[in-house]
């Protein structure tokens, strides 16, 4: 769904960044609202819910192709929401839209187990349970291609322990181990149990994956927080430094992504409009990061070139000679 979420800002608003900007800042907004009355719904403590809220809050995640994590987590938190208010029909459906969404959603019926636990009520969760089950055994299966993926990839995957270890030290200050283990709670299991997948990536370290984590760790804290008092403040104060502290109030988008992916794909579009006259331009000469690399597979170079550029030529990339083929739109028929 995430991917629908794409293309209906693309055909509509084209690369506007702020298009793409307000989309997934509405979404980050929304998933801090639900932290909230979840927390509430919880703890019967506003003050309380709206700390959690703003501690949510420090991990704003500032690239467009974040929608995904936003979306999922909109689901996610909107179907817990609904589990609480006892609409459980749709509840599920909206369960089944996280799942569309990303494959973390897997960890929302232990979720919504663990609040049922807590609030120490029966679980409605067998439905949950029945779509769970088949949706493990068809990730089984896809699953057992990424083992069978080069170590370079992207998104190879191991159940080596020092990679676990060492993803867990990227991902887990010390000081968040410890305190599992001194308020070890199914909430709390939630939160680490969302984390797992990424502790399994050989080639990928990414802040992006603790979006997830940090909400369900958030709600932990609200049941976990004591009530706020002159006494408890340091307390709440300590956790503010520890979860937030300067990033408390992020930035709703980076201004600049990482220099080299800038570079290598202006590098691109700087030799492909000086020779733009050409049939054919060369780019072994460059060095082309993942980002350029991207551009050039997924045949959007034409975004980046000068529009006046681009309304009069297409251009076909070969990864395998590194070759773009300029073909003018007064040359005839475009190939397919």
């Amino acid at each position: 769904l995430g991917y629908l979420n794409f293309s209906f800002l693309f055909n509509f608003f084209g690369t506007n960044p702020i298009a793409f900007i307000i989309n997934n800042y509405l979404l980050h907004t929304a998933n801090i609202v639900l932290v909230f009355f979840i927390s509430k719904f919880l703890t019967k403590d506003s003050l309380k819910s709206f700390f959690v809220s703003v501690i949510a809050n420090s991990l704003y995640l500032a690239y467009f192709s974040n929608l995904h994590e936003y979306l999922v987590v909109f689901f996610i938190l909107s179907s817990s929401f609904l589990y609480l208010h006892s609409r459980f029909k749709l509840s599920l459906t909206v369960f089944i839209l996280a799942l569309l969404t990303k494959e973390i959603a897997f960890t929302l019926p232990f979720f919504l187990l663990s609040l049922d636990l807590y609030l120490k009520q029966p679980s409605k969760l067998k439905p949950f349970w029945a779509i769970l089950i088949p949706f493990f055994l068809y990730q089984f299966l896809v699953g057992q291609t990424r083992f069978g993926l080069s170590p370079d990839h992207v998104y190879a995957t191991s159940f080596s322990l020092s990679l676990i270890v060492r993803n867990l030290q990227f991902y887990l200050p010390l000081w968040l181990a410890g305190l599992s283990l001194i308020f070890a709670s199914p909430l709390l299991f939630v939160s680490l149990l969302s984390l797992l997948p990424s502790l399994l990536l050989i080639n990928r370290q990414e802040t992006y994956y603790l979006y997830l984590p940090l909400t369900y760790f958030s709600v932990f804290l609200a049941t976990r927080l004591p009530k706020f008092k002159f006494k408890t403040s340091p307390i709440y104060l300590a956790i503010f430094f520890l979860l937030g502290g300067r990033s408390i109030l992020p930035l709703v988008a980076r201004q600049n992504f990482p220099n080299w992916q800038k570079v290598s794909i202006f590098n691109v579009v700087d030799k492909v409009e000086k020779n733009i006259d050409k049939e054919q331009v060369d780019l072994k000469d460059i060095h082309l990061e993942r980002d350029a690399k991207l551009m050039l597979e997924s045949n959007t170079l034409g975004l980046f070139v000068d529009p006046v550029i681009s309304s009069n030529h297409q251009f076909v990339y070969n990864s395998d000679t590194q070759i773009i083929s300029v073909i003018s739109a007064q040359a005839g028929i475009y190939p397919n």
